[in-house]
Parts: C-alpha cells; sequence; structure tokens
C-alpha cells in the first residue's frame, strides 16, 4: 500500500499550500494532485522523486510511510531557519536550533493543565525549535468549536508559548496570541483600545480588555490545518 497520496496531502496542509500551487512547483496538473490524494493514480517515480528531493524528505519515507505531524516537522518546514555551510551542512541562521519538547496537550486532557498537572503526564514531541526558558505547548481546539485564523483557515493544532510575564502583556501588540479564562479559549491578535491592550477575536472581532488577574496569554509560534485528518 502507497502511503504518498496521503503525504500530498499533509505536505500541503504543512506549507499552507492548494493543490494548483502544489502542482505548479511539479509542472503538474491540479487535477493530477487531486488524483494522487484521492488514490486514483500515482506520480511517475521521476515526479516522487522530485517531490521527495524538493521536501527533503526521503523517497521510501515518502512512498511507503505514513508521515505524521512530529516526521513532517523534521523537514522542510523548518529549512527556512537555516543556510547552507561547507559540506552542504545546514546550520542556523540565527537562534540555534536543538530538539526541544513540545507538550501535547488533547482538548479532553486541557483542564488538566490549567489546573496544574505536571508536563510528564502529557505526550511529547521532539521538534526542531529555538531552545526556550518556557515550554512548547501544543493545544487542540475545543471539540465541535475549531480555531478560525485571519483567513478564515480551520485549525487543528496550535503550537504556542506562555507569555508568563504579565509586563509582556501590554508590548506584545500586534502578536497572535490565545487567550484562557474561564474554562475557553480564544484566537486573535493584540490591540489597543482607547490606549488599552486587548485581544482581538478572529471568530467575531470582537475586542475584550486584558486581565492579567483571570486571564492567561499563549503567544502561537505555528499554526497547523488538516494535518490530523486521516483522509
Amino acid at each position: 500500500m502507497s502511503y504518498v497520496g496521503k503525504n500530498i496531502k499533509k505536505i500541503r496542509s504543512v506549507k499552507n499550500m492548494n493543490q494548483s500551487q502544489f502542482a505548479d512547483l511539479f509542472d503538474l496538473k491540479r487535477a493530477s494532485i487531486g488524483a494522487y490524494e484521492e488514490g486514483r493514480a500515482e506520480p511517475k517515480i521521476a515526479t516522487l522523486m522530485e517531490i521527495a528531493k524538493h521536501f527533503g524528505i526521503s523517497t521510501d519515507d515518502l512512498l511507503n510511510k505514513e508521515l505524521s505531524v512530529n516526521d513532517l516537522f523534521h523537514f522542510d518546514i523548518f529549512k527556512k531557519d537555516y543556510v547552507k555551510s561547507n559540506g552542504n551542512q545546514l546550520r542556523p541562521k540565527k537562534m540555534p536550533l536543538s530538539f526541544s519538547p513540545v507538550y501535547y496537550i488533547s482538548s479532553e486532557k486541557r483542564n488538566d493543565y490549567f489546573e496544574g498537572k505536571s508536563l510528564d503526564h502529557y505526550l511529547k514531541l521532539s521538534l526542531p525549535l529555538p531552545a526556550l526558558k518556557s515550554d512548547y505547548l501544543a493545544f487542540e481546539p475545543h471539540a465541535g468549536l475549531p480555531w478560525i485564523n485571519e483567513q478564515g483557515r480551520v485549525l487543528d493544532l496550535l503550537i504556542v508559548r506562555e507569555i508568563e510575564d504579565k509586563k509582556e502583556w501590554p508590548v506584545s501588540m500586534n502578536k497572535k496570541v490565545i487567550l484562557w479564562q474561564d474554562g475557553q479559549f480564544q484566537i486573535g491578535r493584540i490591540e489597543a483600545k482607547d490606549r488599552k491592550p486587548g485581544l482581538r477575536d478572529f471568530r467575531n472581532s470582537e475586542f475584550q480588555e486584558l486581565d492579567a488577574k483571570k486571564q492567561r496569554l499563549f503567544l502561537v509560534l505555528y499554526e497547523l490545518a488538516n494535518v490530523m485528518s486521516n483522509n
């Protein structure tokens, strides 16, 4: 059984590309990408090798392994953070990357996290991310209440870090964040209204003032769509 169709769809989702954009990279027709993803056809060997080379994935993995979110984070998505050095090796442009732990917190276990349960109780992914003083977290949206970004795209997963220092909140202007209050998340951008910082909700454009005593704020680092689907 070949996994190439599922893997192409996941790569597109992580790279935020539609079928036409993906097809243009390899001089293909959009309909061909649709056929690959639906299992009605498979790429020629030459095309398969081009796709694998472009995204830094082995041909064998692309063809014979259903790539996970964790796998994809090891590939091309992070190459923008590197430059070539001697010997064609990759080295970091700015911040040094290491394989940092990212704690995956499902919607079912979210309340446990906010009640102070240790991170040792959650699935730990290992992703190539800059080292931080605070922990990386991966949050799912509420069941039946998906996150919507500014472009109207439905999101499956957000990788974030908590802005623990409340003094950082007012200076986080124009940053994309998720806000936790009263057992609910909101996703939006920090703006100022009447000189007071607050969250402009992406879903309904409502503005809510920040209240450090009642809320917790998380900076959105990466957003992923459709990567949790098996279709």
